[in-house]
């Protein structure tokens, strides 16, 4: 670890992130001080995950996909509100995916590292990629790339 190496926990993140249990998926993280990039981390277990896992192809367990992006929304929101606290008020939003090729699949047990690069940023939208690897018994294997998501800092309120 550097010293520029910003390590968080779930005390920490629950700071940053208004998520709360059942929907806090990620569990730590590491941020690199003026990095654009962040790995966050969560593990797939039957005690945080069992309303997610319970009717998901119950014969053979899944993560649902649902579940994985918004592991990496969370991860993304991280890294914005690390990389500049004053820059987003409220939560950034998702407004869409693009280029997603789902390489594995994630079950119960596995350690995801959640990698998230913020690309570009221009007037409220962030442009992210990355992936959700796994590791297993012969290391790290990619499960899902994410080419491009977009968010926005502050959407609109619907009325």
């Amino acid at each position: 670890m550097t010293d520029s190496q910003i390590r968080l926990g779930r005390k920490e993140i629950k700071k940053l992130l208004p998520h709360r249990f059942w929907m806090l998926f990620i569990s730590s993280a590491i941020y690199e001080e003026g990095s654009n990039e962040i790995i966050a981390y969560k593990r797939v277990s039957w005690w945080c995950d069992f309303p997610f896992l319970l009717g998901h192809f119950f014969a053979k367990i899944f993560y649902p996909g649902v579940c994985q992006y918004e592991c990496f929304n969370q991860a993304a929101a991280l890294l914005v509100k690390l990389m500049n606290p004053d820059s987003v008020n409220g939560l950034p939003k998702v407004v869409g995916y693009e280029e997603i090729r789902h390489v594995s699949s994630i079950t119960v047990g596995d350690l995801l590292e959640i990698h998230v690069r913020l690309d570009r940023a221009r007037s409220g939208v962030y442009f992210f990629s990355g992936n959700i690897s796994k590791r297993d018994a012969r290391g790290l294997l990619c499960a899902v790339e994410i080419n491009k998501m977009k968010g926005v800092a502050d959407a609109p309120k619907l009325k």
